[in-house]
């Protein structure tokens, strides 16, 4: 991969990371599914006037992409947030997603699964089992099964963006845009109340206001845009690995800005979990990074 294509993948993933820590501080505005109602709202309009709707995508498509992705993944992991399970160990979960498509893909489409993603996925399972065991309060374990169902949504939502080939992202986030607020506004005034939602309207500060800037214009538009950009240069065994980095930045800003700390077992297991997904996500042999990059070229 080129310099600046290795630049562009860590500048991804470091929004993405501290996406999870900006995440928080909005919530400290405003409740979750209102939250994310913002989110969507602002990264479609106005440039849904602007931008085209993503060529040979049906709406069915677009809204099962949406639905399992915007409503399913991103509530999901914005409660389990907000219900107080750590934001690094969130952002670290969340990659579990890898092994939900794998398994999905077998499912699905009976896709092969080598003995590399076989050993990763035991690893990772084995560490998330750990963390399962040691995490505390009731809260916490709340949050810990909606972050484990999240990243099934977004495995989910990963199928069905196998089947939108060719498709231009940046169009695809904005038109996407269009289904999942009313779900979610249904959802903030039957969970979190009218009275929050008019409260939490009327007292947002400029901390919110930054916090959801960053969640839409470079978590959302820069972040996806650009990471299917590099999809299309290269081949997602060179670009895919990166995205390991996410909960890396994810745990270190956590620990920065929230001084999160971890029991040694949590720590093992989270260990555990980056290691079984480097394996599942770690080129083997040097014919395949050959291929690889000769497909790059």
């Amino acid at each position: 991969m080129q310099f600046k294509h290795v630049l562009l993948a860590l500048t991804i993933a470091l929004f993405w990371g501290g996406n999870f820590i900006v995440v928080k501080l909005g919530m400290e505005e405003v409740p979750p599914f209102l939250l994310l109602v913002l989110r969507f709202v602002f990264s479609t309009f106005p440039l849904i006037f602007f931008i085209p709707k993503p060529k040979n995508l049906s709406w069915s498509l677009m809204s099962g992409i949406a639905l399992t992705m915007g409503v399913g993944k991103f509530s999901l992991v914005f409660l389990s947030i907000h219900l107080g399970l750590a934001t690094g160990l969130a952002s670290l979960l969340l990659q579990t997603h890898v092994l939900f498509t794998i398994i999905l893909s077998k499912i699905i489409y009976k896709s092969p699964v080598s003995q590399r993603q076989a050993l990763g996925m035991i690893i990772s399972f084995i560490g998330i089992g750990a963390i399962a065991i040691e995490i505390g309060g009731e809260a916490n374990l709340a949050g810990f099964i909606c972050v484990m169902c999240s990243a099934l949504f977004w495995a989910a939502s990963n199928i069905l963006f196998r089947k939108a080939k060719n498709v231009d992202a940046f169009s695809l986030v904005i038109w996407m845009g269009l289904i999942p607020p009313l779900p979610l506004l249904a959802l903030s005034f039957y969970f979190e109340g009218s009275d929050a939602i008019i409260y939490s309207l009327s007292n947002f500060t400029y901390i919110g206001v930054l916090a959801l800037a960053f969640i839409v214009i470079a978590a959302t538009w820069i972040g996806t845009t650009l990471w299917a950009h590099l999809f299309k240069i290269y081949d997602a065994s060179i670009v895919a690995p990166y995205a390991l980095l996410i909960p890396v930045f994810g745990i270190s800003l956590s620990w920065l800005v929230f001084d999160e700390r971890y029991t040694v077992t949590t720590m093992f297991g989270c260990a555990l979990v980056f290691t079984g997904l480097v394996i599942n996500q770690w080129v083997s042999g040097k014919k395949e990074i050959e291929q690889n990059l000769k497909k790059a070229a």
